[in-house]
């Protein structure tokens, strides 16, 4: 099997009939309250550049006040 490159579909709200329009959390609390599921579950989260670079960690603290998120990221 070959590989093949591919990128993220984007995220836009123009299209009505977007499909994946119910997957998605707007509200600011909802937001809020999914980040400090995937943090007390320590689930792991995908983060990754335009450039295709990626790496994997789990959210170590939600600060709503100052609306700063901090990743644990395992070293190697």
């Amino acid at each position: 099997m070959s590989f093949l490159d591919t990128r993220p579909a984007p995220l836009d709200d123009a299209d009505p009939g977007d499909p994946l329009a119910q997957f998605r959390c707007a509200h600011p609390r909802e937001v809020l309250s999914l980040l400090r599921e995937l943090r007390d579950a320590v689930t792991p989260v995908s983060l990754s550049g335009p450039d295709g670079a990626s790496l994997s960690a789990t959210v170590w603290t939600v600060d709503s006040a100052r609306q700063r998120l901090a990743f644990d990221v395992e070293a190697g």
